[in-house]
């Protein structure tokens, strides 16, 4: 596979985890169309991918862009896939983007500048949704997330690797909100994200019911797991209360039908916490 050399040149490494996300096509034409897109090294790790896929995306990828590694694992989840893409990237500067995301105009010249002068870049994530209970979905996390802005979010997300180094991989014991469990410890070792406004990507949202409410149960695992290691601080009422506690985002404003979706968000969430403190697994 195509390999640029000159490792020491790259801006940073671009790390995508994708089973069988055919949006990652997306992705790839948004990096098409980026300026200095030469200047990057791709890794795209498939976790559990069919040969087929993987051939789709491959010829795909390979007809546009050079500097590429393309990364085979089994569905073990997908920070051991990031994982991965780290310990095999070549620059010292890592970049994680989601597969269903699209990536903003000037994203790389953005991004690098910001890396030069920060540790962490948290970049803009815009939510988007093509039908109704997408849109709902994009709302709530934008609602959720906005507010946000200084956390660390794997969507769109550069550091450098010594921050990897120092604090130790993603945590693959969780499938979702293991760049939660990761910001803790980046907050425990005293490092602040910063926070680049215009290196934004838009992040496509599930259009299928069960399959959201499958990650907002895994949400609730992951919080129940920082819980039990203690990224809430001490276990007592006080910390457990604040676990299973929400944002103020209800408002009669914001309608019936969103303040119902967004109680379901909860509610299913909570199920999840509720699961792994009983059961001890997070998986």
């Amino acid at each position: 596979m195509p390999m640029n050399k000159n490792t020491q040149n790259y801006w940073f490494s671009v790390i995508i985890s994708v089973k069988d996300d055919v949006r990652i096509l997306n992705l790839i034409a948004s990096i098409n169309k980026q300026l200095e897109h030469k200047k990057v090294e791709y890794i795209l790790s498939f976790n559990g991918a069919k040969e087929n896929f993987v051939r789709l995306i491959k010829d795909k990828i390979s007809d546009n862009i050079e500097n590429y590694q393309i990364l085979i694992s089994d569905d073990s989840g997908t920070a051991k896939a990031i994982n991965l893409g780290i310990r095999k990237s070549s620059s010292s500067r890592i970049i994680i983007i989601d597969s269903d995301c699209t990536l903003g105009d000037d994203y790389f010249e953005i991004m690098n500048e910001s890396l030069e002068r920060n540790k962490i870049v948290n970049g803009r994530v815009i939510f988007e949704g093509n039908n109704l209970f997408s849109k709902y979905t994009a709302k709530l996390r934008t609602i959720v997330y906005g507010n946000q802005n200084n956390i660390f979010y794997s969507p769109n997300l550069g550091m450098h690797k010594e921050i990897i180094n120092q604090l130790g991989q993603f945590n693959t014991k969780l499938k979702y909100g293991f760049d939660s469990e990761f910001s803790s410890r980046v907050i425990k070792a005293g490092y602040q994200v910063y926070f680049e406004p215009n290196a934004v990507v838009f992040h496509s949202c599930h259009e299928n019911l069960w399959r959201e409410i499958f990650i907002w149960i895994h949400y609730g695992k992951g919080r129940a797991y920082r819980y039990n290691s203690g990224c809430f601080g001490p276990k007592n009422l006080k910390n457990l209360v604040n676990m299973f506690s929400t944002p103020r985002i209800f408002s009669p404003k914001k309608g019936l039908i969103f303040n119902l979706f967004t109680c379901s968000y909860y509610f299913f969430r909570n199920i999840g916490i509720l699961s792994a403190l009983i059961l001890k697994k997070y998986d």
